[in-house]
């Protein structure tokens, strides 16, 4: 009985070694709310996976789901990370970003459907210690929320026409 007990206790050991060694057991931080206009208020979340600190991979989360997932590295080039009724609407690139300390982060966005114009946001990935914020650059306070605006021709939604960055209240 004793033999039983031991080999399940090693067994529950092994497990949790495995589990471990797998990039998505670490912890999983919602980094910035993103609120879109132009999709009725729908929500998204950034969402990082990190292990002691360090980035795993990173999601895009809409109504409760990941939407998107990639890693640093598709993050070097460009994430497409919206696609509204049928046009690639917003894109994320970090092209020196670290999965250990961050970087410059752009957030590019559709003005205009018609014609395919972009905008972009300037933000920073940044991590200190083992928790990750997006800051505005120069800013102390990190980015709590982005308020993506509606570009209206007519009464008709046709892109983005800002992103707010709303900050976080000083603790």
């Amino acid at each position: 009985m004793i033999r039983l007990a031991l080999k399940g206790l090693v067994l529950v050991g092994l497990f949790y070694l495995v589990l471990k060694a797998h990039p998505g057991f670490g912890a999983s931080q919602d980094v910035v709310k993103i609120t879109s206009e132009p999709e009725d208020g729908l929500v998204r979340w950034f969402r990082i996976h990190h292990e002691k600190g360090v980035i795993a991979k990173l999601e895009v989360v809409k109504e409760g789901r990941v939407d998107k997932s990639f890693g640093v590295k598709e993050l070097n080039d460009s994430v497409l990370v919206a696609t509204v009724k049928g046009f690639d609407a917003m894109f994320l690139s970090c092209p020196a970003c670290s999965n250990e300390q961050g970087g410059a982060l752009t957030m590019r966005y559709l003005i205009n459907g018609a014609t395919q114009s972009f905008g972009s946001k300037s933000l920073v990935l940044k991590r200190l210690g083992s928790n990750w914020s997006v800051y505005l650059p120069g800013q102390e306070a990190p980015v709590a929320e982005l308020s993506v605006k509606a570009n209206r021709f007519l009464g008709l939604t046709v892109g983005v026409d800002e992103v707010e960055a709303i900050l976080a209240s000083p603790q």
